[in-house]
């Protein structure tokens, strides 16, 4: 009947426009947390290729952490691994091939450094999937190896920190509650977006 047809059309653009507003989120979210985490460490001193190692590689990867997580909270396996895949390849593909297409790019032994560390990782994937491959030719990625992944990029970050040098000085101090807000902000906005996404 109408009515129903009507319903069906309602609930279809209700799900539609729960999509785009936690899209949205996610993307906005991450640009705010990466302006308020970017003008902190610029503030401390910290060089821009160590920002963009941790700071604007952990807010850009929020949206597949708070989208992934999310979908593994509500038993989604296969949306959280497969966000996971295809956002690193699309790194490596989309991101660097277009920058690259823009500029040419020129590591320093810091990127350099970074980018053995990246295939390692990529690696320690591949070995995961290969290993836990069944007989159907499914693959599982099991709590003890998440926790060996937290656990490595924990050791990775902290080596990071480690080897950062900070300049403050005190017009440094003053006036970050600005930015500390818009981390926050960012974070808020980003846990709600990957809810309404998955």
């Amino acid at each position: 009947t109408l009515a129903e047809w009507t319903m069906d059309t309602l609930g279809i653009l209700f799900i539609i426009g729960l999509f785009v507003l936690g899209l949205f989120l996610l993307i906005k979210g991450s640009d705010i947390f990466v302006d308020g985490a970017a003008s902190i460490a610029l503030k401390l001193g910290v060089s821009e290729h160590m920002i963009g190692v941790t700071l604007v590689a952990l807010a850009t990867s929020l949206p597949e952490l708070g989208a992934s997580s999310t979908a593994a909270l509500q038993n989604l396996g296969d949306l959280a691994l497969g966000n996971v895949v295809g956002s690193n390849i699309a790194n490596i593909c989309l991101v660097l091939g277009t920058s690259a297409l823009l500029m040419r790019l020129e590591p320093n032994e810091e990127t350099a450094r970074d980018a053995k560390f990246m295939c390692f990782v990529a690696l320690l994937l591949f070995v995961t999937i290969f290993l836990n491959i069944d007989t159907n030719g499914e693959a599982a990625v099991s709590r003890w190896e998440g926790l060996i992944y937290i656990i490595v990029y924990s050791a990775y970050i902290y080596y990071l920190a480690k080897t950062m040098k900070f300049a403050v000085s005190e017009e440094s101090k003053s006036g970050v509650f600005k930015e500390v807000a818009c981390v926050a902000l960012g974070i808020v906005a980003i846990v709600g977006g990957a809810y309404m996404l998955v």
